[in-house]
């Protein structure tokens, strides 16, 4: 468990594979924080039950590149935007990632997309919570990329 102002791993590009990132408290990013304008790749990991008080309860991606294959972002809570994962940053893949169990304070409980390019690939999104979007949340000029994702027991708010 680690608390601090920035997330539990993290903040430079680097590799995660076969790995738990849980019970982490932060401001943002409280399981996995990247601001790097390097590529941060996540994979076969368990992401679940860490805290931010900002956005991005599971993970933030405040720049660069970010990759998560096969790994679960479950449980997550942030007060403000993306319990599982938000994403203000230049592009995000998720590839076989289930997003479930996660819960914002304002928008996108499973993730909250501000900037860039979100990818999903052939994942599951299911009971995320938020006040606004409980899927997902994306804002005007973000663009999103769905290919084969599922998408069940919440609603999805965007431009």
């Amino acid at each position: 468990m680690s608390t601090s102002p920035r997330g539990g791993a993290g903040p430079l590009g680097f590799l995660i594979t076969n790995s738990t990132i849980s019970h982490n408290n932060a401001a943002n990013g409280a399981g996995l924080y990247n601001n790097t304008f390097d590529t941060t790749t996540v994979q076969n990991t368990g992401i679940w039950q860490n805290t931010a008080s900002g956005d991005g309860g599971g993970v933030f991606n405040g720049a660069g590149t970010l990759v998560i294959e096969s790994s679960t972002v479950l449980g997550n809570n942030a007060g403000g935007n993306g319990g599982g994962v938000c994403s203000d940053a230049t592009s995000t893949t998720l590839t076989d990632v289930t997003l479930s169990y996660n819960t914002a304070g304002a928008k996108g409980g499973g993730f909250y997309l501000k900037a860039g390019t979100l990818t999903t690939n052939n994942g599951v999104i299911s009971d995320n919570n938020a006040a606004s979007g409980t899927a997902y949340y994306w804002v005007i000029g973000a663009n999103y990329i769905w290919n084969g994702t599922i998408i069940f027991g919440t609603a999805v708010q965007g431009p």
